[in-house]
């Protein structure tokens, strides 16, 4: 009797994983719909990201939230047990932005974005791990705080202390995706500072530190970098002037004071 309770227990144990297992397998699409993600990058992501690419001019492509997992994987010495373990260590992280060869893509190192939350200790804890987990796998990584504006000169100096750059890094160059000419023959308006024009949509200011070109403002309607333009129409043609790299869809400029 006692071997019949046992049996008939044993099938409903296997009957209920066999449910599980197969609820777990059915094809999820069939269950859940999904919405994209309004945008890749955060305002704070966008703005660092415009810098960086000025930084490294064109010595370096930029990729952005790049899975852990794609750039390391378990050394092939490890036990099945100790491998499983390290996969699921890094499945689930991403590093900010890496930097590749141009021309074969392979990594150069990671870069890495920290904003306040990277103070807390579960942060502060991750960041330690993914040093480290980079740092065995010969993978040098550069970390930069989080702020409103960055200086191209001083992200070229200090990526410079750990990656091979040139000295044509230094100079400012336009952003990826921006058509120079049509930036080139925005006019910035004439009239007083902080004019307000609403049927073109600009806004000019004057810029905090005009005589820095490697200082990168970072545009206050959309926070999107701002890249420096020289005016060929208008009133104001022949001056220089901050333009958004959004353009056209942004059309925030800066005035450049004498």
């Amino acid at each position: 009797m006692s071997s019949l309770l046992f049996l008939l227990a044993t099938f409903a144990v296997l009957a209920v994983i066999a449910a599980l297992w197969k609820r777990q397998t059915e094809d999820p699409s069939e269950e859940v719909t999904y919405e994209a993600r309004p945008e890749l990058f955060s305002p704070a992501e966008r703005s660092f990201f415009g810098v960086l690419e000025q930084a490294v001019a064109g010595q370096y492509r930029v990729m952005g939230k790049v899975r852990l997992g794609d750039l390391l994987q378990p050394e092939k010495d490890l036990t099945r047990s100790q491998r499983t373990g390290a996969w699921n260590r890094i499945h689930q992280k991403h590093v900010d932005f890496v930097l590749c060869q141009p021309d074969t893509l392979a990594v150069a190192g990671v870069v890495e974005l920290d904003d306040a939350s990277h103070r807390r200790k579960d942060r502060a804890d991750r960041d330690g791990f993914v040093d480290k987990a980079l740092s065995t796998a010969g993978i040098p990584i550069v970390h930069f705080v989080a702020c409103k504006a960055y200086s191209v000169q001083e992200l070229t100096a200090k990526l410079g202390e750990v990656f091979s750059l040139g000295s044509e890094a230094s100079e400012p160059v336009a952003l990826s995706g921006v058509v120079q000419e049509e930036q080139a023959s925005v006019a910035v308006p004439a009239g007083l500072v902080d004019e307000i024009r609403t049927e073109e949509n600009v806004v000019v200011g004057v810029s905090q530190d005009p005589a820095n070109e490697q200082v990168a403002l970072i545009c206050s309607a959309c926070s999107s970098p701002m890249v420096k333009r020289l005016a060929k129409k208008g009133p104001n043609a022949g001056k220089w002037f901050w333009a958004c790299s959004a353009f056209p869809k942004c059309r925030m400029v800066v005035e450049i004071a004498n």
